[in-house]
């Protein structure tokens, strides 16, 4: 059938109710095209509107000088419902005040779509009258049927033009006053819509627009519409759409049409370019998906954030109200620019800080006002503790700077940590310096000089404590202490080796149960511990802090938490205390090292190089190939220096006094007494010459006798486990408590 040569009803104005004129299509198309007094009528109107003469006479002049369509009915008699008497098969759409940007990319599409057969513009220039034709099959032509063939007709276009249709022009006898256009166009393939009346079209809301006034990018969107989300309904709108479904031999018209859609929805180039490329790069290698969606985006620019939204997002079945609200609190708290310390498990703000219960109550309800929901504070803290927010380590950002990634690693200034070392003036303890000189001024053992110890460990504990910050794997084993007295700048020195950057990441302890959650947690949010006043824990507190020392993570529940969490153990151990002889545990005092501190130059004055300290740190670690553990051996030739503070219980010192090694050297052969005694009987002895209120534990005398180098075997008589000793007679024990002898006076 030829459409163009539908008949429709033209009245010579719009005040004719009763007479007009069975015209084809074509013929109106060259009226409005080409006719002269169309033309001058025409200008004359809108030369009125721009002198802005009174409503009443440019209504007038519409009423009564512009001819009249009744695009979809023909009546008798009159121009009422009652008056109908048969249907044309052809709907019209007006559109009134659209963006003059827009009408030219508008008329395109408009001329893509087959149903559409004529469209021209309006009286006042700044809209378009569009007309187009419909079937119903197997429904027949009548009012309800024409309900349905405006409103998924209109529906349609609009969607097209990105623009809101005059709702009145549903009426059927609703006419559209024809004004000359020199660019109007005529289909000379109409191809008709078909109306589905299964789908029942209701009427849309006056406030659900399709169109934006002006252009709403991808910036200005509600919070409840995330990209993906928009992507996901731009997919389900083209594939109901007459462009149809990603299939093989409609792949490219498909992403043309999602592509322009998800421009029209106002989505920026480069996020489209992403979500496309991820999903059908794969699939489609006719060209590359970001050209073919940068080309579509140039096409349609014009159009770009024009198409409205929807205004209220239509559950899904089973969908519950409670998602909607935390997707609308987590696009809410995004845009607050907050960021999740891994280390602290904290929010922070962009300065920094971290948010309290106030910043949290105060964004909830600013994002209720914003988003017009009533989200509860359950939902905002359940979005609010959720990957919404990016993630960051602190620790790992100040040791490898942003600013520096991708540049290639260059050697920094080496020896920074050793004069940082420098700053602390050590030396042997004033007990120690008395077994010197007693001895001669050399001390016999292992005992290394102070300073070029002091420089060693302090290099390796601090380069370990920057690697526990870069490597998970690696834990840092020993703890630095420094002892001396007051006033000196222990606590403050050890402080002040965290940049002031990280000062939140740095503790300062007392005295605490060692085994509580909160020392675990501890051990995992801080890269620093600074045990203050550290000679006040006792011999227990000792044994668990060793214990943590060397823990590489903590698996517990933070207060408040609903499951237990595993984390990293990242803090490094340092202390200061005043007290000399602070470590009990016989067995061994490895993971300690403490050095006694003659003065420290003052922090305060003397400013240490954070950076150059760390860079050197970093380089050490990647790059240096340097040991910052400490070997067996190292360890051993430590342990002469350590002894010194040891706090030794009584009997170790009686041992001393009472009893002797046996000499085992060949060359110099044992001519005492040797006894075998049982480590009862020496435990007996013990407790009876030094009037001991509580005799040793077995155990412990036995750590101390092996300490002390008496080997201990059985008796092949009785079958005893016992040790070969000299007991020192009262003259012997005499002569070892006299220090010198001097002349006599008298």
């Amino acid at each position: 059938m030829d459409y163009n040569k539908l008949l429709i009803p033209v009245y010579s104005n719009c005040k004719q109710v009763a007479t007009y004129q069975m015209v084809p299509l074509k013929e109106i198309y060259d009226k409005v095209k080409n006719n002269t007094e169309l033309r001058h009528r025409t200008e004359a109107y809108r030369n009125a509107l721009m002198l802005n003469l009174p409503a009443s006479q440019l209504k007038k002049m519409k009423t009564e000088t512009f001819p009249m369509l009744l695009p979809a009915v023909y009546c008798k008699d009159g121009r009422s419902a009652k008056d109908i008497m048969g249907w044309t098969n052809m709907c019209q759409a007006d559109f009134d005040h659209m963006n003059p940007d827009c009408i030219d990319e508008a008329k395109r599409r408009l001329r893509e779509l087959p149903f559409v057969a004529m469209y021209h513009t309006s009286m006042s220039g700044e809209g378009l009258h569009v007309y187009y034709v419909y079937l119903t099959p197997n429904a027949g032509l009548n009012p309800k049927t024409y309900e349905q063939a405006f409103r998924q007709g209109n529906e349609l276009i609009a969607a097209a033009v990105n623009c809101d249709y005059d709702r009145a022009a549903e009426d059927p006898v609703h006419g559209s006053s024809i004004c000359h256009d020199p660019d109007a166009w005529l289909n000379p393939e109409i191809s008709p819509l078909k109306v589905d009346m299964k789908r029942n079209m209701g009427k849309r809301a006056k406030d659900d627009t399709i169109g934006n006034k002006k252009a709403v990018t991808q910036k200005d969107w509600p919070v409840e519409w995330t990209p993906e989300r928009v992507y996901e309904m731009a997919k389900e709108m083209v594939e109901a759409s007459a462009a149809g479904p990603f299939t093989h031999g409609n792949r490219n018209h498909y992403l043309v049409a999602l592509a322009a859609l998800l421009s029209d929805f106002g989505m920026d180039l480069e996020t489209a370019q992403q979500l496309m490329e991820d999903e059908f790069a794969g699939q489609y290698g006719e060209e590359p998906i970001p050209s073919l969606v940068g080309g579509c985006y140039r096409t349609v620019e014009k159009m770009h954030g024009m198409k409205a939204l929807p205004s209220k997002k239509k559950k899904k079945n089973g969908e519950k109200k409670c998602d909607v609200k935390i997707l609308v609190s987590a696009e809410f708290i995004r845009r607050q620019c907050l960021r999740f310390d891994s280390v602290s498990r904290k929010i922070v703000k962009p300065d920094g800080s971290e948010i309290t219960d106030r910043d949290i109550n105060s964004m909830l309800l600013a994002c209720n006002v914003e988003t017009e929901h009533n989200i509860s504070t359950q939902v905002f803290r359940a979005a609010l503790m959720s990957d919404c927010i990016p993630e960051f380590n602190p620790l790992v950002d100040y040791l490898k700077p942003s600013d520096r990634k991708g540049q290639e690693a260059s050697e920094p200034e080496m020896g920074v940590i050793e004069r940082v070392a420098d700053m602390v003036h050590v030396s042997f303890s004033p007990m120690e310096c008395v077994g010197r000189s007693e001895e001669g001024g050399e001390r016999s053992g292992n005992s290394p000089a102070p300073h070029s110890l002091w420089r060693t460990c302090f290099k390796k504990w601090f380069v370990a404590m920057v690697a526990s910050w870069l490597k998970p794997e690696v834990v840092n084993h020993q703890m630095l202490v420094l002892i001396g007295r007051q006033g000196i700048f222990k606590s403050t020195w050890l402080d002040a080796l965290i940049p002031p950057e990280l000062a939140r990441y740095r503790c300062r302890q007392s005295a605490t149960n060692f085994s509580d959650k909160d020392e675990l947690l501890r051990c995992a949010e801080f890269g620093l511990v600074n045990f203050d006043e550290f000679d006040r824990l006792t011999g227990r507190d000792l044994d668990n802090l060793k214990s943590l020392v060397t823990t590489p993570d903590v698996n517990v529940r933070a207060p408040y938490g609903t499951t237990k969490e595993r984390r990293t153990r990242i803090a490094s151990y340092c202390a200061s205390g005043n007290k000399l002889q602070f470590l009990t545990d016989q067995t061994g005092n490895r993971r300690f090292l403490p050095f006694y501190v003659d003065s420290i130059d003052s922090p305060f004055d003397h400013k240490i190089p954070h950076r150059a300290m760390y860079d050197e740190a970093v380089w050490l670690i990647e790059h240096g190939n340097f040991d910052y553990w400490f070997t067996l051996e190292e360890i051993d030739r430590i342990s002469g220096y350590v002894e010194q503070f040891a706090d030794n219980p009584p009997e170790a010192e009686l041992l001393d006094v009472y009893f002797d090694v046996p000499r085992t050297d060949p060359d110099n052969p044992e001519t005492r007494q040797v006894t075998f005694l049982t480590p009862a009987e020496i435990s007996a002895k013990l407790t009876t010459w030094g009037n001991l209120k509580k005799p040793i534990s077995i155990r412990k005398l036995n750590v101390l006798m092996e300490k002390k180098g008496y080997v201990r075997f059985r008796n092949g008589r009785k079958g005893s486990r016992g040790y070969m000793v000299v007991e020192l007679d009262s003259a012997t024990i005499q002569s070892n408590r006299i220090i010198s002898t001097g002349p006599a006076v008298f």
